[in-house]
């Protein structure tokens, strides 16, 4: 707990200034997220901006409640009374640092390698990412963890928003000493299985140190007409080629086109769907393209209305 004790002489300079009020931890998780007690102390704040959100906002400082020319402790402040979803702010050396909110995602810094023996041992890379708000304690002894590495339901790029993580394909452990002294003397480990390092990856589950790497993705086979030009249509006429996506995915905008069943994506151009002999009743088979060198699909205002034979 901060403490903080009122003295008169260095406080009757403190012109433009009122003292209010406000929370404050170290542990911004469990005191305003979870079932812990956040401190409360009293500081200096402008008239002008009353409040540690208004002060934040502003970007005025705060002072310490017994002398209002010194800054208070390092901590997450947060106005009493203050909701779930209202936000706290990280104060350290003299200025606000970062803001935080129990609604947003919370980021964690894990190891990675693309071998489970060696990240067993404890070497690989740190990588940040942000957790799910989503996961799963099980029945087991993930019970009472909370949200980690080894329960949560998925991975995010931000705080906010819905790009889920691009982290590349590999096991994944905590960073999180205290995490692993409460699972014991078996050490966990995670697959993220994301072979292409596109956004939208997912999870195994959790596994114990020893166990065996997962299969490699599987393919579909997918016939489709490309053409290498500037002009859409000209894909209309071309030769039907084999290019693969991964299992279960549709021929559509966002869809990640490959030449063969190794990763290599397909090639910058127009595609267009040869896998039916006839065309769509609402008029013709949609044109694709591919731009940027990644393999995906964008949709065209292009359409094929009908095929010559193949060339």
């Amino acid at each position: 707990m901060i403490v903080v004790n009122n003295n008169s002489e260095a406080t009757d300079n403190c012109n433009g200034l009122q003292l209010i009020s406000a929370n404050v931890t170290l542990d911004a998780v469990t005191d305003y997220c979870g079932d812990g007690t956040p401190s409360t102390v009293q500081v200096w704040v402008s008239t002008s901006t009353p409040t540690i959100a208004q002060s934040f906002a502003a970007g005025n400082p705060i002072y310490l409640a017994a002398d209002c020319t010194q800054c208070p402790s390092p901590g997450y402040y947060r106005d009493l009374l203050s909701s779930y979803a209202s936000s706290y702010y990280y104060w350290k050396g003299c200025e606000w640092v970062n803001i935080g909110n129990c609604t947003w995602r919370r980021k964690v810094t894990i190891r990675t390698h693309t071998k489970s023996s060696v990240l067993c041992e404890g070497v690989g890379a740190l990588v940040e990412t942000y957790l799910s708000n989503d996961y799963d304690e099980g029945d087991g002894i993930f019970v009472g963890t909370g949200n980690n590495i080894y329960t949560t339901t998925g991975l995010y790029m931000n705080a906010t928003g819905t790009q889920t993580s691009d982290l590349s394909a590999g096991y994944y452990r905590t960073t999180d000493i205290a995490l692993e002294w409460t699972l014991g003397e078996a050490t966990w480990i995670r697959f993220w299985g994301n072979p292409f390092n596109a956004e939208g990856g997912s999870f195994a589950p959790p596994a114990i140190c020893g166990g065996i790497d997962p299969p490699p993705p599987t393919y579909d086979s997918f016939s489709a007409r490309f053409e290498p030009g500037v002009f859409a249509t000209e894909v209309c006429d071309n030769t039907i080629n084999t290019y693969y996506m991964l299992s279960g995915e549709v021929f559509e905008e966002g869809t990640i086109l490959y030449h063969n069943e190794t990763g290599s994506v397909a090639s910058n151009g127009y595609y267009v769907s040869a896998e039916m002999n006839s065309i769509r009743e609402e008029g013709g088979r949609p044109i694709y393209r591919i731009m940027n060198g990644n393999g995906q699909l964008t949709s065209t205002v292009h359409e094929c209305t009908s095929f010559s034979d193949p060339r």
